[in-house]
């Protein structure tokens, strides 16, 4: 992933997202990250749960993918709010930054999303950041939406992830407010 401002990238554009409003963090916190608080030309602020819809034969394939590149921009966003926060880099590695769903036809299936150093040697002792990332994507549930008993099943799964985003989203919003007002003293 690539800074959001090289023109390269296509602007993401989820069917479904959760996050804040750019306009409930203070003009510091947004000049302070730019793209990475507002990853989207939508009025969100850092996303942690994104979707995506396909129609009756629509490919499952084109939604994970789509799926994939909303995951790693999610995570791209948080590392850069974790370093300008000020937390280790070991802190951040191996822990679910974002969810992402992908609904194809009656195909459903919600990944969870995070980055490792690109550089396996690197020293994680040390308090240095990496200047590579790699992201990854796992599938946490895949499942046929194609009966009641199955419906209610990606309810409940859907219903736990919006929970756990949310609160992460708040986490975050926390810390970055707490940074600001350190910063203001």
């Amino acid at each position: 992933i690539k800074d959001k401002s090289d023109k390269n990238l296509s602007n993401p554009k989820p069917d479904y997202f959760e996050s804040f409003l750019i306009r409930q963090y203070p003009k510091e916190v947004q000049d302070a990250l730019g793209w990475c608080i507002k990853p989207t030309g939508h009025p969100i602020a850092m996303p942690t749960l994104c979707v995506e819809f396909k129609g009756p034969g629509k490919s499952t394939r084109n939604a994970q993918a789509q799926v994939a590149y909303h995951g790693a921009i999610m995570v791209n966003a948080a590392w850069e709010i974790h370093k300008h926060i000020k937390r280790p880099a070991r802190d951040f590695f191996g822990k679910t930054k974002a969810l992402v769903i992908a609904l194809a036809d009656e195909d459903f299936g919600l990944f969870a999303c995070h980055a490792m150093p690109a550089d396996w040697d690197w020293d994680q002792s040390k308090d240095e950041y990496p200047l590579k990332l790699n992201y990854h994507i796992f599938k946490l549930v895949g499942m046929r939406i194609d009966t009641v008993d199955n419906l209610e099943i990606a309810h409940y799964w859907i219903r736990g992830s919006q929970d756990w985003c949310r609160a992460q989203a708040e986490s975050i919003k926390r810390d970055l407010m707490r940074c600001f007002l350190e910063d203001q003293i």
